[in-house]
């Protein structure tokens, strides 16, 4: 094994408290753009491109765009969308002011408090290079809302209630109703063309203000625990509300006096979460449903021919031009939703969960919220018509071409799908749970959460489903038609529960390997009962040729031999381990969430071969026949292998890592010390710094000349309060970053 420089840093030692400027911090966090050179192991595919936006923002007379997916900030200019440099945390609301003046909200989980967030608005004046803060810091509760009246001011609004921008720039009042069931909130805000305010919040609260917030009167007052998704009024001055509710009962409510009286109208039967009333037309954006639009106030609906079913956000341009954010990515439309392209050039922001090489020569990717996509050259990519977007796996047997796919909502659609005409159309396949003494006979349906597949050589399918809403329909399911019908089998616990399955692997005696996430099953020789075979935390398995089993899981890698029931930690230390996978040569590698690893030695000892990938994790990885890996990533692509790639010499040593690389620390949360690893490629300058949220220097682990190899440092926070901290590793070659969490 490599070996380890190791040091200790405490708080005591550390004597004076070096203030930064948040601009500094936002600079120090950014992602490093990557750039091809000759010796990169890796470049980018070019796709798939788009990403699930949730919030858009445009300014029809700078014809500017904004777009997030709740943790990248895009910009497009017209032709082609770019990455800005925005604050590491969850984006909830954007908007563009007059003179370029960028606003954002962004939220943090509440440290101590759980389940809750803290909010802060920032803003940017050079176009998104920079952000700071814009007056609003740390309100419990996520912003949903920022902005603009008829007037010129601005508002921001949500869950820490409703404040107004003042003519200096830089005051923010909080202007937030009062009286009746929905004070103190604001989760809707919309103008009339003279100006009045109507905020509206869960159970149709509605307040208006005639002039500007400063006093507000109830129109309406709480009803029911019905949620409020979307609200829009119409040049006419009615008011339009996207209901839902805790069950499957989506509708939308119209007022037409103010919203002191409301009456219920049929659009959909998904939710409607985007609601814009726009040149005499209403439009409504629904999670499953598309694009719907409305000439007369809600009466009667027609689809638009958006290719995207998942619409999460619209906003106005200039005259007729309309754009929506999707689970897809944004679409223009020029001519009132008439017809509708793609903005995706630039834009790699999907969650790349599976990969496939195709005997045809392509390459399928599936994608969490995106769907499916297939490449033909591993350049340009095709969007397939799956009906479900959620894609956890794929498998393809000599007649049919299989997804499995999560479902995330009620509302979308899951379970596995099968093609007979590589993916042209698609079909659901059923699911046959086992009679069950507490759940009773067999029932069959098409709707679970897929997250692998396994191919028996006898010919036999087998899929993992994990569905902790519906425990009975969790476990590993048979197949024997190609994966068209699957039948249960008796994964269960002590207490004769069904235990849900997230991966699968072959032993090379043809035994079926199950994880739980938890625990590693071994399949019986009935085909239908199960073995426990060790308790422990799986992400992944890979099974070797001599028995054993390779263990991926978040704290690094584990070997369990054969006959042993106990795994030990076999390399990659605290590092979190997504996917394996070996080539003929027996090589293995591991996607992490460090970038690629590589061993020829079956997992003793491991070489970093992640030059040229962007610094996100590594979700899957797939090789084709030629030998080429594929990397999909956590939010950046897909990458291959160049041809440098085959040419590294694999008896370089594994302690001379080929790039820098900071791992995530451990524990995580802490208290009060923690653990940070990295890697140097070479002898280098080292800087390893402690930031707190709002860019404050609060600790200078090393700051030395270090050489090549693995170091660690144990940092004790003793003297500091619990929160959200950063740890940034400054090299000549590169500076990385991450966040960790400080729990007392």
């Amino acid at each position: 094994m490599p070996s380890t420089n190791r040091s200790v840093y405490s708080m005591d030692s550390q004597n004076r408290l070096c203030r930064v400027g948040f601009v500094f911090l936002l600079f120090l966090i950014a992602r490093p753009a990557w750039s091809q050179n000759e010796s990169a192991l890796w470049q980018p595919t070019g796709g798939p491109l788009g990403g699930d936006i949730h919030v858009l923002a445009s300014d029809p007379g700078q014809a500017v765009l904004l777009a997030s997916d709740g943790t990248k900030l895009f910009q497009h200019d017209g032709t082609r969308w770019t990455l800005l440099e925005a604050p590491s945390e969850t984006i909830t609301a954007l908007h563009i002011a007059p003179a370029g003046r960028y606003f954002l909200a962004v939220s943090r989980p509440r440290p101590d408090k759980q389940h809750a967030k803290l909010s802060s608005i920032l803003s940017s004046d050079d176009g998104g290079v920079t952000w700071t803060p814009a007056g609003l810091t740390d309100l419990e509760g996520e912003f949903t809302f920022i902005t603009r009246s008829p007037a010129g001011v601005l508002f921001a609004g949500g869950l820490p209630g409703l404040y107004r921008l003042e003519e200096d720039g830089t005051t923010w009042t909080n202007v937030t109703p009062t009286g009746g069931h929905g004070a103190l909130v604001a989760e809707h805000l919309r103008f009339t063309e003279d100006g009045t305010l109507f905020t509206v919040s869960s159970g149709l609260s509605v307040h208006r203000s005639k002039n500007g917030g400063d006093t507000w009167t109830v129109q309406h007052d709480y009803v029911t625990d019905t949620g409020v998704a979307s609200l829009a009024i119409d040049e006419g001055g009615a008011l339009f509300a996207g209901m839902s509710n805790m069950g499957d009962n989506f509708y939308i409510e119209r007022s037409v006096d103010d919203g002191q009286t409301w009456e219920r109208l049929t659009a959909s039967s998904f939710p409607t979460v985007a609601l814009l009333a726009h040149e005499g037309t209403l439009l409504a954006g629904t999670l499953g449903g598309g694009l719907l639009q409305s000439h007369n106030q809600g009466e009667t609906w027609e689809e638009l021919n958006l290719p995207a079913r998942y619409v999460r956000a619209l906003v106005a341009g200039s005259g007729a031009s309309l754009f929506a954010g999707t689970s897809q990515g944004v679409y223009a439309s020029p001519d009132d939703g008439a017809s509708w392209t793609f903005l995706g050039t630039g834009m790699r922001a999907f969650r790349t969960t599976s990969l496939l090489a195709h005997t045809d020569g392509s390459l399928l990717a599936g994608t969490l919220s995106g769907g499916l996509f297939r490449s033909d050259d591993g350049l340009t990519w095709e969007r397939l018509e799956l009906p479900a977007i959620h894609v956890r796996t794929l498998l393809e047997t000599d007649t049919h071409l299989l997804v499995g796919t999560q479902q995330k909502a009620s509302y979308a659609l899951d379970g596995a799908f099968y093609s007979i005409d590589d993916g042209e159309t698609w079909e659901r396949a059923t699911f046959t749970t086992a009679a069950h003494p507490f759940f009773g006979d067999p029932k069959t349906t098409t709707t679970t959460s897929v997250f692998d597949f396994l191919a028996h050589p006898e010919g036999t399918l087998y899929a993992a489903v994990y569905d902790p809403g519906f425990i009975f329909l969790q476990g590993v399911y048979r197949s024997e038609d190609g994966g068209q019908t699957w039948m249960q089998t008796l994964l269960r616990n002590d207490e004769d529960e069904p235990l849900g399955a997230t991966a699968l692997a072959l032993s090379p005696d043809g035994t079926v390997l199950a994880s739980t996430g938890g625990s590693l099953y071994t399949l019986n020789e009935d085909g239908n009962t199960w073995t426990l075979r060790t308790r422990h935390a799986i992400s992944t398995l890979l099974a070797q040729p001599d028995g054993s089993v390779l263990i991926g899981a978040f704290d690094g890698l584990y070997r369990l031999s054969p006959g042993s029931n106990t795994p030990t930690h076999l390399a990659l230390v605290n590092l979190a381990i997504h996917d394996l996978r070996v080539n003929a040569a027996g090589d293995i590698f591991a996607a992490t969430d460090n970038g690629v690893f590589r061993s020829n030695n079956g997992g003793v000892s491991w070489q970093n071969e992640s030059e040229g990938l962007s610094n996100v994790p590594v979700l899957t990885l797939a090789l084709n026949a030629e030998e080429t890996l594929f990397a999909g990533t956590d939010g950046d692509g897909v990458y291959r292998t160049t041809p440098a790639f085959i040419l590294t010499d694999t008896e370089t040593p594994a302690d001379l890592p080929i790039r820098v690389a900071l791992s995530q620390n451990y524990p995580n949360p802490f208290n009060p010390a923690t653990t940070i690893r990295y890697q140097l490629a070479a002898n280098t300058p080292v800087r390893l710094v402690i930031f707190d949220v709002l860019g404050r220097e609060v600790a200078t682990l090393i700051d030395a000349m270090q050489t090549a190899g693995a170091h660690e440092v144990v940092f004790d926070a003793t003297n500091l309060p619990s929160g959200l901290y950063l740890y940034r590793l400054e090299t000549a070659e590169r500076s990385l970053s991450r966040k960790m969490l400080l729990l007392k």
